[in-house]
């Protein structure tokens, strides 16, 4: 390390000054500045001091390490009034006759500064800065002019959730010359910069210095400021070379705070400085690096987000929420987290990114609005948040004021890519990006340029993932949008925005016809832009419907794993259809194709008129692959009664297959299912047979987990296999619910109720069957599971009820446009059978025809009575007996 010198005499406090008060903020034997009192004493003797001009001397002093705007004294002094500047300058003159002329500087146009020599305390300025707004706002230690290196007590600034990042910048400031603490603004770069100068102060022989440079405008300044801020006087041409010669013989460490609109001056300085001065080290925090071959670049990230559905302990662990929790307690001692404003708590830290500044406003404003109040008060956060701490810079005092800086120091071509960019809902790709926000930029590499700034700043996150994603935080994204209406651009870039979606999914769709993309991997390509698509898709059905259609089927196949938001697809995209004979042929077909795929097993009727058409439309196209595919819809439609139809698709995918296509394998599953209709197969060699092709569906890339088990426990039930059913779909439920997935495991669970009710297991029917039927209108399954609590009701010896729910299940197929599959069929005919031995021909009709009018909401009264519930996961496991074969085969092919 650099050897220390001895520092000039005019640092530091002179040697066997007067006694200080802890109270007392300024005594330099002449004057005394006693904040108990509110008094200034001249010889001991009190001055004549308006409150006014006593805050004015007040601000001043305590800010005397840096120039202090106008704007800020008039807010500090008069604090909600306006008031015209002259109070300002009458209170100035008045001070500086009691003080002397020197005291006070002017700076023409900016401010004042405190430059009276200061003999001060450590307990001192922790007073005075404690009345100001806090240590959360203000580093009680940092030393003022003539003070610049002398180390007092380090800084106790509690900093919620950035231990790690304090002892890992303190290690990097320590080896590295130059360390850039970098992040987006309100991220709390200043108040762990604060935290790490406290720690390290004493490793300094010299000291440590800090400076502001918020206050400053112009690229001059930055040099004067920082040698006023050490008591320095720099002369001649070359002030940077200069300020760099004085510190040369001192080792310390000099702390530029808000760097990024000063940028080129301040990494001109900190080259001369690291060239010239050795034993001076840098910390310079800023929304963007220096960029300076020996900078180390520290970034700072928001706090970690708790997940949306954390617990209450998970969610006090959490340091965005301890954080809020602790700042509104400051000012609430009542409130606590608790089960009833978790949600909202969560949902609010969340939807401010972990920023703490915004979290910090959004405390301030939780005390009067509640909690979920504020989380609504949200939508317009640019509006309900600000700051109401003195000391706040004026640049943070509302998050819409932070959000201006930033914008404001990028250009202006960064600038229309940062609002453009606003379009996108989630992350987006660099191809996407460009296509939406490229226009009036300089050629592709400007578009890559400009989008590297806007990572700089913060205002765009890169996700870890090859190739790259990016994404705009919440806050960033409300600000781009406001920009983007103001800018009159919201029309066009919400059409780019659906265009580029509709190439990806075409693309995507192309090559996945061609044999170039699996399953899985057909899927990876859309699951990343579902948030998009949707967002694109609600704008092209308003506005391009032909846009519309082209993105459905492929959005379709990334909701594979949702049916309800799936089927919420069709039904929003199928009007679009409904006489749309001017759609392009191609696009018209693959949505056919894709609807008449989804429906084929559960409404045969819906699904074989879409695969006519699709079939007959890639045979004009000339798409053989196309058209084995739409075939293979339309003889999955009927396969489950080997209807004509069904059996002559099959026999034209035989004729049309080419062996090298990775389609073959769709020819199975209606083959298999047509021959098992028509008794050329046993129920237990089908089930062979599906397990098998649950192998080859994996070879494929097509996970098929979800219905592959559900068509095997389909026909364990039909082949009387129920405890191999119930065992499977209790290894099935306990499988989704271990990988944490959302999707319900209602697929399989409606086939066990039915094997519990052949086995006569009533009991653990009544478990399950309401937690079913909860679900099931989510999905439209509540016909074929009305049919399953009507065979429950007959069985309880219920007659009437079971006829009700019958008629209301006969009903209800009709109305879903759905055909009964075998187990549901054979389900209604035992019922049936069961009824007309409990009541009478007449009293079974008439108690069918009521049920033919029940609402859903009533069918829980009739079905339930008492409404039963419990959880069936726990008893179903129980009473699974060990893994057949059958069982084996899940556990291999899940």
């Amino acid at each position: 390390m650099h050897e220390a010198r001895p520092l000039p005499s005019n640092w530091g406090p002179a040697p066997g000054g007067p006694a200080r008060s802890p109270a007392t903020l300024l005594d330099n034997g002449r004057v005394a500045l006693d904040l108990a009192a509110r008094q200034l004493r001249v010889h001991g003797e009190p001055a004549k001091l308006g409150s006014r001009a006593f805050d004015l001397l007040v601000a001043l002093v305590e800010r005397r390490e840096r120039l202090v705007s106008k704007q800020e004294l008039l807010e500090l002094v008069w604090p909600g009034l306006v008031v015209e500047e002259n109070n300002l300058q009458v209170h100035v003159m008045a001070l500086r006759k009691l003080l002397g002329a020197q005291a006070i500087s002017t700076v023409p146009g900016r401010g004042y500064r405190f430059t009276a020599q200061v003999d001060a305390g450590p307990d001192a300025a922790a007073t005075a800065l404690a009345r100001v707004g806090g240590a959360d706002d203000a580093v009680a230690d940092l030393p003022g002019p003539g003070q610049a290196m002398q180390a007092s007590a380090p800084t106790t600034t509690r900093l919620i959730g950035r231990d790690a990042d304090a002892a890992a910048l303190e290690a990097l400031v320590k080896e590295h010359r130059l360390v850039s603490v970098i992040g987006a603004g309100g991220v709390g770069k200043s108040s762990l910069a604060r935290r790490v100068l406290g720690q390290t102060r004493p490793a300094w022989p010299h000291g440590v210095a800090w400076l502001d440079l918020s206050a400053l405008a112009e690229a001059p300044q930055v040099v004067d400021a920082i040698a006023a801020s050490l008591g320095l006087g720099v002369a001649g041409a070359d002030a940077r070379r200069a300020l760099a010669a004085v510190l040369k013989p001192y080792c310390m460490l000099v702390v530029l705070d808000n760097a990024e609109h000063l940028v080129d001056e301040v990494a001109a300085v900190a080259a001369a400085l690291l060239a010239e001065a050795p034993g001076v080290h840098l910390m310079v925090t800023s929304q963007v690096p220096l960029k300076l071959g020996v900078e180390c670049l520290f970034r700072v990230d928001p706090l970690p987000l708790p997940e949306a559905d954390s617990g209450l302990d998970q969610a006090r662990g959490s340091p965005p929420v301890q954080l809020l929790v602790e700042r509104v307690r400051a000012v609430d001692r009542h409130f606590v987290l608790d089960p009833h404003n978790l949600a909202a708590i969560v949902r609010t830290v969340r939807r401010l990114d972990g920023l703490p500044l915004a979290i910090e406003m959004a405390a301030a404003r939780l005390p009067m609005l509640g909690a979920a109040r504020l989380d609504t008060a949200l939508e317009e956060r640019f509006e309900a948040l600000a700051s109401s701490e003195r000391a706040t810079p004026a640049r943070q005092r509302t998050l819409r004021a932070a959000m201006e800086w930033t914008h404001g120091l990028l250009g202006a071509a960064e600038q229309r890519i940062f609002r453009r960019l606003a379009v996108f809902a989630g992350s987006f790709g660099l191809d996407a990006a460009q296509a939406v926000a490229a226009a009036d930029v300089d050629g592709p590499w400007a578009f890559v340029d400009a989008l590297s700034v806007l990572v700089e700043r913060s205002l765009v996150v890169i996700a870890t993932s090859e190739p790259p994603r990016y994404r705009l935080l919440d806050t960033p994204r409300a600000y781009a949008l406001e920009c983007l209406q103001a800018a009159s651009e919201e029309a066009d870039i919400r059409r780019r925005h659906a265009l580029a979606l509709r190439a990806l999914f075409e693309g995507a769709a192309a090559a996945h016809d061609n044999g170039d993309l699996r399953d899985d991997e057909w899927r990876a390509v859309y699951l990343p832009d579902l948030d998009n698509a949707n967002d694109a898709l609600a704008w092209a059905l308003v506005h391009d419907g032909e846009t519309a259609v082209a993105i459905a089927p492929g959005l379709g196949q990334a909701l594979t794993r949702s049916p309800a938001n799936r089927i919420a697809l069709w039904n929003r995209t199928a009007p679009l259809l409904a006489g749309a004979a001017a759609l392009p042929p191609l696009i018209r077909a693959r949505w056919l194709c894709s609807d008449a795929t989804f429906w084929a097993w559960n409404k045969p009727a819906r699904s074989a008129a879409a695969a006519r058409e699709a079939v007959q439309l890639f045979r004009q196209l000339g798409d053989r692959r196309g058209e084995y595919r739409a075939l293979a819809a339309l003889a999955s439609s009927g396969a489950d009664v080997a209807s004509p139809e069904a059996v002559a698709a099959a026999a034209a995918m035989d004729a049309l297959q080419d062996p090298r296509w990775p389609l073959t394998l769709l020819r199975l599953r209606p083959q298999a299912a047509i021959a098992a209709a028509r008794g050329h197969v046993s129920h237990e060699r089908l089930i062979e047979m599906i397990e098998a092709l649950a192998a080859l569906d994996r070879m494929a890339g097509r996970e098929g987990m979800i219905a592959r088990h559900i068509a095997l426990i389909h026909y364990e039930v039909l082949a009387g296999k129920y405890e191999a059913a119930i065992a499977r779909g209790a290894r099935v439920r306990q499988r989704i619910q271990a990988s944490g997935s959302r999707v319900p495991s209602l697929g399989t669970d409606m086939y066990v109720l039915l094997a519990l009710l052949h086995q006569g297991d009533r009991a653990q029917a009544l478990v399950l069957a309401p937690e079913i039927w909860s679900q099931s209108r989510l999905y439209e399954y509540h016909a074929p599971i009305a049919c399953a609590l009507a065979l429950l009701a007959a069985q309880e010896g219920r007659a009437e009820d079971g006829a009700r729910l019958l008629g209301y299940a006969e009903r209800a197929f009709e109305r879903l446009e759905l055909t009964p599959l075998a187990p549901w069929r054979q389900a209604c005919e035992l019922t049936l059978s069961i009824l007309r031995q409990a009541i009478d021909g007449e009293a079974l009709r008439r108690a069918q025809e009521e049920g033919t009018r029940l609402g859903d909401d009533e069918v829980s009264r009739v079905a339930f009575g008492r409404g039963r519930r419990a959880t069936w996961l726990n008893a179903a496991v129980d009473f699974a007996p060990p893994e057949s074969d059958g069982a084996a085969a899940l556990n291999s092919a899940a």
